[in-house]
């Protein structure tokens, strides 16, 4: 793989999902996928659309290209992949990426101290988050 080679890409977007492919397809699938998109999406091939109609085809048609141009390069591919799953991990795991601290959920989960006769009785702890 030519790291030199790569293209800037948006982690957060999902290309494949632009694409209408799943992440395991083949380069060949995803060509046909490409080839069947810009013929449907082409400006040629709406006559008769409205205005809004054809702007938003332009759209999706400029956002195919892009998805295409990331999902061929197997370099930038590789690096999409490797961030998607780091992103999906650290969602699960309950991490969030945030520019500051005002922009973050509180956190899904706490440490609580507790007995072991209040873990064996039962009991109700209240947390507050600050």
């Amino acid at each position: 793989l030519d790291r030199r080679k790569m293209l800037r890409f948006n982690k957060f977007k999902d290309y494949y999902e632009m694409m209408e492919v799943n992440q395991y397809s083949s380069p060949v699938e995803i060509k046909e996928s490409y080839k069947k998109l810009s013929l449907k999406l082409h400006p040629d091939k709406l006559i008769g659309k409205t205005e809004v109609e054809k702007v938003e085809a332009e759209e999706k048609l400029y956002s195919v290209k892009e998805a295409f141009a990331i999902l061929m390069e197997p370099a930038t591919r590789q690096a999409y992949d490797k961030a998607r799953d780091k992103l999906e991990a650290e969602y699960e795991a309950g991490i969030v990426v945030a520019s500051n601290e005002e922009d973050k959920p509180p956190p899904s989960c706490m440490d609580v101290s507790v007995t072991l006769q209040d873990m064996y009785s039962g009991c109700l702890k209240y947390v507050r988050y600050t």
